[in-house]
């Protein structure tokens, strides 16, 4: 005999054999008991917590069917296997073989610069000015003046550092001239 599971506490087939089940409550036929309380507080969350993944699932996906994308470098990775050969007569054993991993990286994107563009040619560089000639007459190298008047007199002065006759007793103030 097979027992037919239990209907959940408090319903009934309906008494007036109208089909269907009805709630007994313990003193008389009707309505329901009230469900009890729902904790919205846990919907809330549970719900906040699910929409935010969804969210970071969608902004995800956003970028990534993007035609923009940078190129990267690419990693080559070259495997080569080398046998090594017996060194000794004396003794012949299997050839041992290993394996030797090398590792390049991606040979660099080539950087393209473009040419300077093509400057004027310079202006030829200007003449020297031409030399000027002193009016003053030539002073002797081995000229010697006593004092300031005495170089004046000779139509020597004012005199510079490195002229013949220049000496810092009549430069004064030691700037360099004499006699000024």
């Amino acid at each position: 005999m097979t027992k037919q599971p239990s209907p959940t506490p408090g319903w009934y087939p309906d008494p007036s054999g109208i089909a269907g089940q009805m709630y007994w409550n313990g003193h008389e036929w009707g309505s329901p008991p009230p469900k009890p309380p729902t904790d919205k507080r846990r919907l809330l969350i549970a719900g906040g917590v699910g929409g935010a993944a969804l969210l970071a699932i969608a902004l995800g996906n956003m970028g990534s069917g993007s035609d923009n994308a940078t190129p990267t470098a690419a990693t080559v990775t070259k495997t080569m296997t080398v046998t090594a050969s017996p060194t000794t007569v004396t003794e012949t054993f299997p050839p041992a073989i290993s394996t030797v991993t090398v590792t390049a990286a991606a040979p660099p994107v080539p950087f393209f610069e473009p040419p300077a563009p093509e400057s004027e040619p310079l202006p030829p560089a200007p003449e020297a000015p031409p030399s000027i000639v002193p009016l003053v007459p030539q002073i002797p190298s081995s000229a010697y003046y006593g004092s300031c008047a005495a170089a004046r007199a000779a139509g020597a002065a004012p005199l510079y550092v490195g002229e013949p006759g220049y000496r810092s007793g009549l430069d004064r103030d030691g700037d360099g001239v004499a006699c000024e």
